[in-house]
């Protein structure tokens, strides 16, 4: 192997090294305080949800007075119909995906 292989892998590595490192100190989402799901729905039916975010399996509540907390989303079947129903505003995203860089060296 020549030398500008050898240093062009020496750097891909200490970039990818130095990536790791930044993204692992960098800021963390606080996490919001945890809700059962039994209570999530008495809260809805007494109205105090103003909108549930669906993030994948986590369902992200902001109540009336403007406190955030989080419950699992069971899969419930009857879950948009209830938030429909008591006027609550549904915001569903698509589940996060690692990068294409982090794949490759999952794979590898």
């Amino acid at each position: 192997m020549n030398d500008l292989a050898k240093n062009l892998i020496l750097w891909v590595i200490i970039a990818v090294v130095l990536m790791s490192v930044f993204s692992s100190f960098g800021p963390r989402p606080s996490q919001a305080p945890t809700m059962a799901y039994s209570q999530l729905i008495n809260e809805v039916r007494a109205g105090r949800v103003q909108k549930v975010e669906i993030k994948d399996q986590t369902l992200l509540v902001t109540l009336d007075s403007g406190s955030r907390v989080t419950t699992q989303n069971p899969n419930d079947a009857g879950l948009v119909g209830e938030l429909l129903n008591n006027n609550v505003e549904i915001v569903a995203s698509q589940p996060e995906q690692q990068s294409m860089l982090m794949q490759i060296f999952i794979s590898w």
